[in-house]
């Protein structure tokens, strides 16, 4: 039997959880387009919880229906493998299952919806949880009682499905007697003693309550109060009631708090009330009906499009004191599948990123090695087709006052038209080449000869005497056993 204590709790005490547990997905990566026609998902659970069921991974094309992936964990990881065709709008989201004071705790990415009808279409929305037929709190009625309970967002608005036992929601029994369904949103950081923020379904009860978006407050007679601040969209359609409210109605209450909040979350959970009228007094009494799986909503809209592979890129490549450095980037922020140094003796070793940011910005990655090396072969890739592999030559390595790259390329970034030096060649042939960051060749700079040393070159930013336009491009400086690989920005 449901307890208004249990409620209590899970309403209101939830909101202490700390920001790990409200957050509980780190390092989401994907790579790119594998050779079987999919694309690798990759994350970690940071859920110190009771876990009933693996986390579940969902994926929508072009604004179709939500697919479940298969998924796996591959200590620490979780993996799952998602269907991709070049070109495709690629939508996907996290859900897991958890247990918290015995009860169902939902932890999940808010399904984004691909426009902002209403109601949308059930397949674009994601199931919260599942609840048990017959476990009322104070009042048993069919249309009281939870089953099943979906959300889903846009960048403006907040949506919520909810499905009973009756799979019908009437708001009027008699002259005297109503019935209220509530879906909760309460900001967790900003939670003020017994404050919730509700959509409300309901008949419009003079002086008592009407259809809209409420401030809910409970008293220490588990008694509620409404305070309505907003309009909601409310319809029942195929036995489900469907509502959604605005975002701005929620932040602009100066009691919800700043929105998004640190977490990007907030938690959701759908109640169900009856309300009797004293005819002789007007004195509503309130009974409460049930409650939905409690849920923490992440409101993070995960896209992925991509038109072809862009191969990746190392850059600031750099040893000390047996210490490898380096920087990685990729245009579509896809997670290197394959990252690899190997020394001259064969030994094949694994550098690790320093964090797991793949977006906007290099991601950097460190090697100790187990022995002083002039030489190492780095070999990477984003997906299993397209492996780089770029050999890099070093001069001492027991000076760590010494630059230690000996192939390097000085140049302005952002880089208009000047001076490119290059340093650390060899004797011998050498080749400098821009290509943009899909990896197609754009042009030679410089097919020559080189003396040991330096070499400077003046390149107006065109090849084939066609400016480049503005962007991000790269530059490979090739001699024979040993390349560089340098992005830069052209802006005029």
């Amino acid at each position: 039997m449901k307890t208004k204590l249990i409620i209590l709790i899970l309403l209101l005490g939830l909101a202490t959880l700390s920001a790990q547990q409200l957050s509980p997905y780190r390092n989401m990566v994907h790579s790119s387009r594998l050779s079987n026609g999919n694309i690798r998902m990759q994350w970690m659970d940071s859920l110190d919880l009771d876990l009933n069921l693996p986390t579940e991974l969902w994926h929508s094309t072009n604004g179709g229906a939500w697919q479940l992936a298969t998924s796996q964990e591959i200590d620490p990881w979780q993996q799952a493998l998602v269907p991709y065709e070049f070109g495709n709008h690629l939508r996907w989201r996290l859900r897991t299952h958890a247990s918290m004071f015995g009860q169902e705790f939902i932890y999940m990415h808010a399904p984004y919806l691909p426009t902002e009808e209403f109601p949308p279409s059930f397949e674009h929305v994601g199931l919260i949880g599942t609840d048990a037929t017959g476990d009322s709190v104070t009042v048993y009625q069919p249309y009281l009682d939870f089953t099943n309970t979906w959300c889903a967002a846009t960048e403006n608005k907040l949506y919520s499905v909810m499905e009973n036992a009756a799979n019908s929601f009437p708001v009027m029994n008699s002259i005297s007697s109503y019935n209220v369904y509530l879906t909760t949103i309460t900001n967790p950081e900003t939670v003020v003693d017994t404050l919730t923020y509700a959509m409300v379904h309901s008949f419009n009860i003079p002086g008592v309550i009407q259809p809209g978006l409420y401030k809910l407050r409970l008293n220490a007679q588990f008694i509620p109060s409404f305070e309505r601040i907003g309009e909601i969209q409310s319809q029942v359609l195929g036995g489900k009631l469907y509502q959604a409210c605005n975002f701005s109605d929620l932040y602009n209450d100066p009691d919800f708090g700043t929105w998004p909040n640190s977490l990007n979350g907030l938690l959701l959970t759908s109640l169900s009330m009856s309300v009797s009228i004293n005819l002789q007094t007007f004195v509503p009494t309130f009974g409460l009906g049930d409650y939905s799986t409690l849920s923490g909503i992440l409101f993070e809209d995960h896209i992925y499009q991509v038109h072809e592979n862009t191969l990746p890129t190392i850059d600031n490549v750099f040893l000390a004191n047996d210490s490898l450095t380096f920087d990685y980037f990729d245009a579509e922020s896809d997670f290197p599948i394959l990252m690899e140094a190997v020394l001259p003796t064969g030994e094949v070793l694994y550098p690790e990123p320093v964090g797991f940011y793949y977006g906007t910005q290099p991601t950097s990655f460190s090697l100790l090695l187990p022995s002083p090396a002039t030489q190492i072969t780095l070999r990477y890739a984003d997906n299993d087709i397209d492996i780089v592999e770029e050999q890099y030559h070093f001069t001492s390595v027991s000076d760590p006052g010494q630059s230690p790259s000996a192939l390097a390329c000085t140049m302005q970034n952002p880089f208009k038209a000047g001076n490119i030096r290059l340093s650390g060649l060899k004797q011998g042939d050498v080749t400098v080449t821009v290509y943009d960051l899909r990896g197609r060749k754009l042009g030679l700079i410089y097919d020559g000869g080189a003396s040991r040393g330096e070499l400077d070159l003046s390149w107006d930013a065109s090849v084939g005497g066609k400016a480049l336009p503005n962007g991000m491009y790269l530059l490979r400086v090739t001699q024979p056993g040993n390349t560089l690989l340098k992005r830069f920005v052209i802006t005029k």
